[in-house]
């Protein structure tokens, strides 16, 4: 199998096994709606609602809901999420000079990949880059991070990161 084929495999295998409806219903209830908003707000508060000099992506957007919103209130924003929706225009490609990625390095093993993915589809002269999560319950803890509820892999989280893991 080449090694397209087996990502299309992969992909298939990861939307059914772990991004399905029960899963939503279920275990990560604030998908849909809440989180997404919650991210609309945290970028337009970072960009002080200076609407016009940004051309947004949402990086892992899922859903695409948070680009969306953004869009409501006058942004340029795309999404694009490999395993969800992708809500991007042709002419952004490259042009993105601010990209948030909310709750995305916990699916991969490498995040120095990630930057560089979205290094290459964004401005390569000015680009901000915001990296986030509105999950926090307190519990996660050097001694039992392992048990976080989040980390589990039925979230499709494989990897906990550090802050050394993301410098050189």
């Amino acid at each position: 199998m080449c090694l397209l084929g087996f990502l299309i495999n992969l992909i298939q295998r990861i939307k059914k096994h772990i991004y399905n409806k029960k899963y939503y219903s279920e275990i990560d209830i604030n998908y849909d709606v809440r989180r997404p908003k919650l991210n609309a707000m945290a970028v337009d508060s970072l960009l002080c609602g200076d609407r016009d000099k940004w051309i947004g992506l949402d990086y892992g957007g899922g859903n695409g809901n948070a680009a969306i919103e953004l869009r409501k209130i006058g942004y340029k924003d795309d999404s694009y999420d490999p395993y969800g929706k992708c809500l991007t225009k042709s002419e952004n490609h490259r042009a993105y000079n601010f990209c948030s990625v909310f709750e995305v390095f916990e699916h991969a093993c490498d995040p120095k990949e990630i930057l560089d993915q979205i290094v290459r589809i964004c401005n390569s002269d000015r680009l901000v880059i915001l990296i986030g999560t509105h999950v926090n319950d307190n519990y996660c803890t050097d001694l039992n991070r392992t048990k976080w509820w989040y980390y589990a892999p039925r979230n499709g989280h494989i990897s906990i990161h550090s802050k050394n893991r993301f410098q050189s």
